[in-house]
């Protein structure tokens, strides 16, 4: 369930600070050294599992800590190369949400391999693509 429960932090995070009206966390986030201790009180909270201070998802690390602006910018900056071509930007969007499901770590050395990994496979897409067409 730790996974699952990763996957499910970002959008419990927006519901609950909305819910109770607090709109500029939702937008801004709780920044990094805060990441830690939300997600520790969560588990506490409805888990009785103080021992949990990782999600176990990039996209929820990004959304907690950098809240929606921060989500888009980052899909922004991981799709920037594949243009305003539609079904790039979906493969690269759909590439980012199944590489998050195997990494944690927002800003790790695994992150920062996952990261350029996914790049690099944006950039083997759009250069098939262009290859295609030649």
């Amino acid at each position: 369930m730790l996974r699952y429960n990763s996957i499910i932090l970002g959008p419990y995070f927006l519901i609950r600070n909305i819910s109770f009206g607090n709109e500029w966390v939702s937008l801004l986030g709780m920044g990094f050294g805060n990441v830690s201790e939300w997600v520790q009180n969560y588990y506490r909270l409805n888990y009785a599992l103080p021992e949990i201070t990782d999600a176990n998802n990039i996209i929820s690390n990004v959304l907690i800590s950098n809240g929606l602006v921060g989500l888009i910018c980052y899909f922004f900056a991981c799709t920037h190369y594949a243009g305003f071509n539609l079904n790039k930007v979906f493969i690269s969007i759909m590439m980012l949400v199944i590489l998050s499901l195997f990494s944690g770590y927002a800003f790790g050395s695994f992150a920062v391999l996952t990261l350029l990994l996914t790049r690099i496979y944006i950039l083997l897409v759009i250069n098939d693509d262009n290859s295609i067409k030649h």
